[in-house]
């Protein structure tokens, strides 16, 4: 059900009693029929704070907190994800393959709680309908990648017939293209919690991203799956002929696909790091608020100026 919400200008009669359905920040709860200066009866939250729109630094100070620690841990798992990748690298050489993919999976599991958090739902059940989609599917898709993870530390290092290599390599193109979808949907999330700083630069730059970054992302998968797939049906000696000159384009091709990704990844990272310090400011702001509203003082009806991601 979408929660209460309406304009500023809209809200109140004469006696400045709320005429309209209005959630609380806190809980969600409809204050319509309380006057301004009362206080949320399911919990006590000052009903001046959710008069001032969807904007965070009036949202649940401990809310958004989590959506910049959440941040905070994805740019954690993406650092462990490189770092024991490159130690996974030389387990899956010199030691054991398992141990090369149990590493990766740390990072992942790391990531997968950040996400977690910041895809959390505003207490206050604001815009819901416009975030749940979005949110849910990012938790989806990060569940099928995790569960992906698990299983590929099961078959890691098996000697495995050909025709089951083939449907392991089918499966982790549909958990890739999952992700995909994922990615798009985090992207498309953080483009309007951007907007409720507002934010406008991040806002723009997330929606670029949400096309670029996952057109090539999209791109490697098809390619990588191709790839995969025709050096699994290679012969034993090595492929040779047009299946050799085939793998050898695909391997071009990805080498290609890799360095824009890695652009796209490094201002995907850069993006995600500057709405970090963006967020912690608003919890800061709402706490202040919140503080205030408390003692009895009326918040701002305007935000102060934010800064954008930095050039």
């Amino acid at each position: 059900m979408e929660a209460p919400n309406a304009a500023s200008d809209q809200l109140f009669d004469e006696a400045e009693t709320i005429i309209c359905d209005l959630a609380c920040r806190r809980c969600g709860y409809n204050l319509r029929g309380l006057h301004r200066d009362g206080r949320c009866p399911e919990c006590g939250t000052n009903v001046g704070l959710s008069t001032h729109g969807d904007l965070l630094r009036f949202a649940d100070p401990d809310w958004v907190e989590n959506l910049a620690r959440g941040l905070n841990l994805i740019l954690w798992g993406i650092l462990a994800n490189i770092v024991f990748g490159t130690m996974g690298g030389i387990a899956h050489r010199f030691i054991a393959p398992a141990v090369g993919v149990m590493l990766g999976f740390v990072g992942s599991l790391v990531a997968f709680y950040g996400a977690w958090l910041l895809t959390q739902p505003d207490p206050s059940g604001i815009d819901e309908d416009r975030y749940v989609t979005a949110r849910k599917f990012i938790r989806f898709a990060l569940l099928i990648g995790l569960l992906y993870s698990i299983g590929a530390v099961i078959v890691a290092g098996l000697n495995l017939p050909t025709l089951l290599r083939i449907i392991l390599f089918a499966l982790a193109g549909l958990a890739g293209l999952v992700g995909l979808a994922g990615e798009f949907a985090k992207l498309l999330y953080l483009q309007r919690l951007a907007l409720r700083v507002p934010d406008q630069r991040a806002a723009d730059r997330a929606r670029f991203l949400r096309w670029a970054w996952t057109i090539c992302y999209g791109a490697i998968i098809v390619v990588g799956g191709l790839f995969g797939f025709m050096t699994a049906v290679a012969p034993t000696g090595g492929p040779s002929g047009g299946l050799a000159a085939g793998i050898a384009v695909l391997g071009c091709f990805m080498a290609v696909l890799g360095i824009a990704a890695l652009v796209f990844l490094l201002l995907y990272v850069r993006l995600m790091y500057n709405l970090r310090q963006v967020f912690r400011q608003q919890a800061q702001e709402a706490r202040s608020t919140w503080a205030a509203a408390s003692a009895g003082n009326e918040p701002a009806s305007q935000p102060p100026s934010i800064p954008g991601i930095q050039e």
